[in-house]
Order: C-alpha cells, then sequence, then structure tokens
C-alpha cells in the first residue's frame, strides 16, 4: 500500500469514526436518536491507524510556522522570514492555512497533546496581525477562490475557539466576515472553486459562536 493510500485511508476512517453517531433512546418516546462522538470522544489507540495518526500529527507539528505566515507577512508588508512552502501552498494559489488550524485543533481535541494548540494560538495570533483593516486576510494581494479560502478559514478558527478555547479566534473571525459580507460575490461563477461549502462551516459558527 502506498504512503498516500494510507494516508488517504486514515483521513476516511478517522472521519468516519469522529461523525458516525451512537444511538439512544428517549425513553419518554422511545425513540432513537443520533449523537456526534465528536473530535474528543473518539480516541485512536496503538495498531497501523494509531501509527499513522501520530505520523500525521508529527507532520503538521513539523510545518515552519514562518514559512506557513511567510505569505501574509510578505502581503501585509511585514517582516517575512521562513521558507516556501509550494506545492498547495505556492502564491496565486488558494492557501490552506485555514484547513492546517483545523486540523491542528481536531489533533489536539482527539490528543489532548497541548503542542498542537499551541502552534496553532501562535499561528492564529501571527496570522491576526497581517488582517488588513477592512479585514482583507488572504496571502495575496489578489485573492484566488475567495469562497473557498474563506470557508476553510472559517473552520479552522472555529475548531480553535471551540476545541482551544481560542477567544482570538472569534475576533479573527469577525474581522473576515466583515470584509467577506462586503466582498464576497453572491452569484459566483463557476470558476469559484466550491462556493457552494460555505454554508457548513458558516452554521456551525452560528452553533458555537455568539456575541458575549
Amino acid at each position: 500500500m502506498s504512503e498516500t493510500t494510507k494516508r488517504v485511508s486514515f483521513v476516511f476512517t478517522l472521519t468516519m469514526l469522529v461523525t458516525s453517531g451512537c444511538a439512544r433512546v428517549e425513553p419518554e418516546r422511545g425513540r432513537f436518536r443520533l449523537e456526534s462522538f465528536d473530535y474528543r470522544g473518539v480516541t485512536v489507540d496503538g495498531g497501523r491507524l494509531g501509527r499513522q495518526s501520530d505520523e500525521v500529527r508529527r507532520d503538521y507539528l513539523a510545518i515552519s510556522n514562518d514559512g506557513l505566515l511567510k505569505g501574509f507577512r510578505q502581503r501585509a508588508g511585514l517582516p517575512a522570514p521562513g521558507p516556501d512552502l509550494g506545492e498547495w501552498y505556492r502564491k496565486g494559489l488558494f492557501h490552506i492555512f485555514g484547513q492546517v488550524l483545523s486540523g491542528l485543533a481536531r489533533f489536539h481535541a482527539g490528543t489532548g497533546d497541548p503542542a498542537c494548540r499551541d502552534k496553532a494560538n501562535l499561528l492564529i495570533h501571527e496570522w491576526g496581525k497581517c488582517i488588513a483593516p477592512d479585514g482583507y486576510f488572504f496571502n495575496t494581494a489578489q485573492a484566488a477562490s475567495p469562497h473557498y479560502t474563506y470557508e476553510k478559514m472559517v473552520g479552522g478558527l472555529v475548531d480553535n475557539y471551540v476545541y482551544c478555547g481560542n477567544q482570538e479566534a472569534r475576533d479573527c473571525l469577525s474581522r473576515i466576515t466583515d470584509w467577506a459580507m462586503k466582498n464576497l460575490p453572491r452569484n459566483p461563477h463557476p470558476w469559484c472553486v466550491e462556493w457552494f461549502t460555505l454554508g457548513e462551516n458558516l452554521y456551525l459558527s452560528l452553533i458555537h459562536i455568539s456575541e458575549p
């Protein structure tokens, strides 16, 4: 089995575990209701799946913080040390920063590893410095696939608020949403990547994040 296949298999299996429900009976109605195990309700201990989980977590932790932040800092005119990560993180392509934040938060929830929480906290704090006054948050001056990228950022920030208790994530979400409300087209063209995914994470933000 190739390494790529192993990783895909791991992600698929873990997703099934954490999104599957457990049925319970409501005695007063005699009905069944599905409840999510959530990322804090499932552990992966030992075996091939456990080893793959540990490997992926180590990979996330090993990614250069400066590399992840470099494009944002350059666009904001701030000092930008660190490597160019390339591939899916190269300039001009929608960035996966929100998905990295989400992965770190979920690994923290599932394993309790404080290193995942601390890395995500640092990344959010430093990235927050790069958000423009109007809420523009992308890593290039011209946003690529803005609907898709915004939605992934919403997911990453919500996960860090929920699973890591990061209050700064909520503040950043409010700032970038102000920009999104004013600038994201309501009638996206076919080239807009996965604009239809906006609803899910925005719905989760309504469930988990409310004004104090």
